[in-house]
């Protein structure tokens, strides 16, 4: 009899445990619909219900997997806020990009720990687990779930300049709409086409996706759409549309890191706009985004907004910062774009023939076919690399004042800002 009780109590405990597992993957599942659906959410169904949920989940029986890590630190970026979650964040993303998490967690949920990795600015732990989640999912047939994955890997292949691979990941995406009828978003063609700058497709596609994912009740991909655009319209030297975007973007669900994009193209629509204290204000909030993050894409994009905010050799020093740190990672686009606000502040005496040195190598760091020509305006716009139209004709015109302003005796003039 004391045999056959010790076998009931092993029954109810594996029950009890198969209970917590699927109570906190259900969580998971749960706060992944509500990604999706983000400001769009239904009544109770939102990050923040989602996330006050959680804390009421059993906890784990045994060491937490790498999925109970993402729940525990998705959740408490909305509860606790940002700074309080990113050790755990960066727990479950290391977990992830280890060799301790299973094929079905990554199958499952790689595309939501690649978005974490974006919350604690973890670029190369985020493409990675995105590129091993896709190749998990292209073997096992799981369509579905691949769209899901490649979005969040093309992505993040666009912000590394590299569009070859954004483009076949954002095409399957495409594809597997049609054969599938998914309403998905298609947010790998979103980045490839704000990060590009080519305007006429890249507006169809961001308001078509806009009118669909509103109707569709997909809110993250609204605010992605937002964002995409105010990417296109900096680049393109449209500083009033790109400012509207990015201040949407950033207000949306303001707790994601679509929103800490959107706030780097705020703060440089506002400061070409002379809104400076809505470049200020926008720059206190992306501080409390990197916040408790000490990496180079998190520094680095805070130092170059900094820069944009300074001037003289305060702003000489952020931007050194900025191309310093950027140039350690792999996001070629965010690294040539701190070289051009940095070639074309106001440069005069001395610093000319730095600048002028400088320039032109660098504004070959992102992929390109050919290496930069002198006039950059001949240089097509498939071999911008990234860099848009509106930055790489600012560069150009000053790249050209600057040298036609040397005179014989070897006198550096005084250029008008």
């Amino acid at each position: 009899s004391s045999v056959h009780h010790h076998h009931r109590k092993l029954g109810r405990a594996s029950i009890e445990t198969l209970d917590t597992r699927l109570s906190r993957d259900t969580y998971l599942d749960a706060w992944a619909a509500a990604l999706f659906a983000g400001r769009l959410a239904g009544e109770g169904g939102s990050l923040l219900d989602v996330s006050r949920a959680v804390a009421t989940a059993p906890d784990p029986v045994n060491d937490p997997l790498p999925r109970d890590l993402l729940l525990e630190g998705l959740a408490l970026v909305f509860t606790d806020g940002r700074p309080a979650a990113v050790p755990t964040l960066r727990r479950a993303v290391t977990a992830f990009a280890s060799g301790d998490v299973s094929e079905d967690e990554v199958l499952r949920w790689g595309w939501l720990a690649s978005r974490a990795a974006n919350l604690i600015w973890d670029y190369d732990r985020g493409l990675e687990i995105g590129r091993a989640a896709v190749r998990l999912a292209r073997s096992s047939g799981a369509l579905e779930g691949l769209a899901v994955v490649d979005n969040a890997t093309g992505q993040a292949a666009a912000a590394g300049g590299d569009f070859a691979s954004a483009t076949l990941l954002a095409a399957e995406v495409q594809t597997i709409k049609e054969a599938t009828g998914t309403r998905i978003a298609p947010h790998a063609a979103l980045a490839l086409a704000g990060i590009r700058g080519r305007e006429g497709a890249a507006s169809e596609l961001i308001a078509g996706v806009t009118a669909d994912a509103t109707v569709s009740g997909q809110g993250t991909a609204v605010q992605y759409a937002c964002w995409a655009s105010s990417v296109l319209m900096n680049g393109l030297g449209r500083y009033d549309e790109a400012l509207a975007a990015a201040v949407e973007a950033s207000e949306q669900t303001p707790e994601l890191h679509i929103a800490s994009w959107a706030l780097n193209e705020l703060i440089e629509a506002a400061t070409r706009t002379g809104r400076a204290e809505l470049a200020r204000d926008g720059l206190d909030r992306l501080g409390e985004h990197i916040e408790t993050c000490d990496t180079d894409w998190a520094l680095g994009i805070h130092a170059r907004s900094s820069a944009l905010l300074s001037d003289g050799d305060a702003a000489e020093s952020l931007y050194r910062e900025a191309i310093d740190r950027l140039s350690r990672t792999q996001l070629r686009p965010e690294l040539a774009r701190a070289h051009l606000d940095d070639l074309v502040q106001p440069v005069c005496g001395p610093d000319l023939h730095r600048v002028l040195d400088r320039a032109l190598p660098c504004l070959d760091g992102v992929r390109q076919p050919d290496p930069v020509t002198t006039d950059l305006r001949t240089v097509p716009a498939c071999q911008r690399g990234g860099l848009t139209v509106g930055a790489w004709q600012q560069a150009a015109e000053r790249v050209e004042r600057l040298r036609g302003g040397r005179s014989a005796g070897g006198e550096l003039p005084q250029e008008r800002p």
